[in-house]
């Protein structure tokens, strides 16, 4: 029950500070669909407790369908506006495993995986100063988890946790507060008296959704009150009998209880009595179903996390007597309460159930005897779903649609690959693991991934070669950017087996795949001739997307060999492709590397204006570690035009996001941000820099990537700051004022690379945008002209 201990007189939390330079955080509140009934004294108590400055977590605890989470809704709503970061509502139900709450909570608030660091490390990183109430909804499969909150709480100190549970969490700081069923009515009261019982109101109002004439009368009166005194006053109880009257008068409900009710409520003594209760309601419920309904029902408990109605009708539909036609007995099923329904804008009607009932059909499935058949289906079903989707998300208009929609299934994945790994199916659960390789890379669960791959491949062995091949490539893709020491082994033994297997598409694609690994380990020589054994092959097989991206590569790798002419001609080739293709992946990347060409070239405003486009493609398709290349690519741009307070906000943004992710970008990628770094710092002085970069550390992505996009539109423009400086009237930025000076002095690129505490490449970068600025072909016309000029 509630603790009646009334909270402590304490002041009044002040106001919390805005933060306007941060978004909230974390996943929303889910929005609710029916009126909260009743409750008031628990929200007002939950409520004050959670103000207490003494109080950091608090447990809603009681049984399963008690009405826990609504309530914690309900409190997190009168909370939300005292949190400056809001309220991230973390949803356990499709979690089983402990040791996947940290991976839940990351997603939610967009921290990523990362090779060297656990996830527990980045989420406290990320959370460590956010003044945030954060919500756990059904804790009790995950228990012992609970060190992961006591963890969160002891090194984020304006942290506070709410947490749905059948039991406790069993920790130092924790408070409990008993949920017990609604409150029920007298049986002699009046219909008005009767009506400030919380029971009976959410009775009738979920009678009324049902059938709009109903209301609570002197002739109904007597039997409401008997219908929520059977059901004990649980909430889930409640909803399911209210739902009964689309079909039976509440008498005949009332009469319906009493003869089940002493049957349900003589469940396994060792379970709690509310709980036999429930499980009786659900059984009754389950019990007025026609066969095929019941059929139906427990095989959709197989589902985790709900699923689509192309998913329902594929385990449906084998039913004989259903004729092929599950859309009748799903829309039966909602409107009983046993299912929810719910609109996915691509992927249309999802189904789900609340997790009681979906335990309860699950202990129906397995007393049926079909629930190995079932799963089998389930998990054949969620195979085909991700080899559909495989292809598409390489390349293509449809890339960001089929992530998202993996993304959804991710629970019902997961639960595909352990039932495949537990029955030794090695064949599919090798097909699925590869199949999701899209997944694992794109929207980085690249740890997760890996571990998925690397059972595969030894459960599933030589049993399918093509599926191995998958699997050892996505593999390698998944070490290069984790920092693994192999990865081009692991790509090369797939294209082994490619070569084997005479798949020439396959070919090409390996070999694009290995040429990438080479050129980010900077082996550009092994790279490139890799690349140009794999464009005749595409070219034969017609393969658009591959063929773009091989093109790609290779101006990539002729982009950091200082080959500027063949790298834009590879790289506009490559665009051209990709638009062809549709792929907006291969857009905004080959986008990025043209921006750094024609900033090499000095031409500031078209750089700009590529590294806009990327940035905007890149928040597009979801990629953050995409948004990450642009807004360092922008800080670089920001330097070389003078505009250092920027680029070092930006730079800042950019390892926050990065570090988040647990992104390790390229070498020479790393070797570029570190050069821009120094010579802002340089520029700006120690202090003003960190501050700058501090300021940029603390902008969420969003406001970040809206800064990045500002600093370019400023800089399309205008391509250096009004100084006043005769700079202006040449074009030279500051920094190119700098090593022109040195220049005409006659010092080499290694002098004046040391005189300015920059690198010898930077300095050849700023020399080759002198000399086009001034139309001249030698270092010794460029300091006859300035000495002309009177610049130096």
């Amino acid at each position: 029950m509630i603790d009646p201990t009334p909270a402590d007189p304490v002041p009044a939390l002040p106001k919390p500070l805005a933060f306007p330079g941060r978004d909230r955080v974390g996943a929303p509140l889910p929005a609710s669909l029916t009126t909260f009934v009743g409750r008031e004294r628990e929200v007002l108590e939950v409520a004050a407790r959670l103000r207490r400055s003494n109080v950091r977590l608090v447990t809603l605890t009681g049984p399963g369908g008690v009405g826990k989470t609504r309530l914690s809704l309900k409190v997190a709503e009168e909370l939300a506006v005292e949190f400056a970061d809001g309220v991230a509502f973390i949803d356990l139900t499709s979690v089983t495993e402990p040791d996947k709450v940290a991976p839940t909570v990351a997603q939610a608030f967009d921290v990523r995986e990362a090779d060297d660091r656990s996830v527990a490390d980045r989420l406290v990183d990320a959370l460590r100063d956010r003044r945030l109430l954060l919500v756990f909804d059904n804790f009790e499969p995950v228990v012992a988890a609970a060190p992961l909150v006591a963890r969160l709480l002891s090194s984020c100190p304006r942290m506070k946790v709410l947490v749905t549970s059948r039991e406790p969490l069993h920790l130092a700081a924790e408070w409990v507060v008993g949920v017990g069923p609604l409150m029920l009515p007298d049986s002699d009261r009046s219909v008005d008296d009767l009506l400030e019982s919380e029971a009976v109101r959410l009775f009738v109002e979920r009678a009324q959704a049902v059938r709009f004439d109903f209301a609570l009368t002197d002739a109904t009166a007597r039997s409401v009150t008997g219908i929520v005194h059977r059901v004990e006053g649980l909430p889930l109880a409640i909803e399911l009998a209210a739902a009964r009257l689309a079909h039976l008068p509440p008498a005949a409900l009332l009469q319906r209880l009493e003869h089940r009710l002493p049957l349900l409520t003589g469940g396994a003594r060792d379970l709690p009595d509310r709980q036999r209760t429930l499980r009786g309601t659900i059984a009754w419920s389950y019990d007025l179903l026609p066969p095929e309904e019941q059929w139906v029902f427990r095989r959709l408990a197989v589902f985790v996390g709900g699923c689509t109605l192309e998913a329902a009708e594929c385990i449906a539909n084998t039913h004989e007597d259903l004729g092929g036609d599950a859309l009748d007995v799903l829309g039966s099923l909602v409107s009983k309460s046993l299912l929810r329904q719910e609109e996915d804008h691509d992927a249309g009607p999802r189904f789900t159930m609340l997790e009681t009932v979906r335990e309860y059909g699950l202990e129906q499935l397995a007393e049926s005897g079909d629930e190995q058949i079932t799963r089998d289906q389930h998990a054949a079903y969620f195979l085909e779903l991700a080899e559909r989707a495989d292809p598409a998300i390489w390349g293509g208009p449809d890339h960001a649609r089929w992530l998202d929609r993996l993304e959804t299934e991710f629970a019902n994945l997961r639960a595909a690959l352990a039932w495949f790994e537990k029955t030794g199916d090695g064949a599919a659960f090798l097909r699925l693991a590869a199949a999701l390789g899209g997944l694992w890379h794109y929207r980085s669960h690249r740890v997760e991934g890996r571990a998925w791959l690397n059972r595969a491949l030894v459960i599933g062995g030589d049993t399918v070669p093509l599926a191995r091949a998958m699997a050892c490539i996505k593999l390698g893709m998944l070490e290069r950017v984790l920092g693994g020491s192999h990865p081009a082994d692991l790509v090369m033994q797939g294209l082994a087996l490619r070569r084997q297997m005479g798949d020439q598409r396959g070919i090409g694609r390996a070999l694009m795949n290995l040429g990438n690994v080479l050129k980010d380990q900077t082996d550009y020589d092994r790279a490139i001739s890799v690349l140009e054994e794999a464009v005749p092959i595409l070219e034969q097989v017609s393969d658009i997307g591959g063929l773009a991206t091989t093109r790609m590569y290779l101006g990539m790798a002729a982009l950091e060999q200082g080959d500027m002419v063949r790298a834009e001609t590879l790289l506009t080739d490559a665009l051209a492709l990709h638009h062809q293709d549709g792929f907006t992946y291969g857009v905004a990347s080959t986008l990025l590397a043209l921006g750094r060409i024609e900033a090499h070239h000095g031409d500031v405003g078209g750089a700009a204006a590529r590294f806009t486009e990327s940035l905007r493609l890149w928040a597009q398709v979801k990629s953050q570690e995409g948004v990450v290349d642009a807004m360092t690519a922008t800080a670089e741009l920001a330097v070389t035009c003078g505009r250092l307070d920027s680029a070092a906000r930006l730079l800042g943004a950019a390892s926050a996001i990065g570090e988040a992710l647990g992104y390790v970008a390229p070498q020479r990628d790393r070797e570029r941000r570190e050069c821009a770094a120094k010579e802002a710092r340089s520029a700006l002085g120690e202090q003003p820099y960190a501050v700058a970069w501090d300021a940029g550390h603390m902008l969420s992505a969003s406001q970040a990537a809206a800064e990045a996009t500002d600093v370019l539109g400023l800089m399309r423009v205008r391509t250096v700051p009004a100084t006043g400086t005769p700079a202006d009237t040449t074009g030279l930025t500051p920094r190119e004022q700098d090593v022109l000076r040195l220049l005409v002095e006659g010092r080499s690129d290694r002098d004046i690379a040391q005189a300015l505490g920059i690198s010898y490449r930077t300095v050849t970068s700023y020399v080759r945008n002198i000399l086009a600025k001034f139309d001249a072909t030698s270092r010794t016309a460029v300091a006859a002209e300035a000495v002309r000029r009177g610049l130096v």
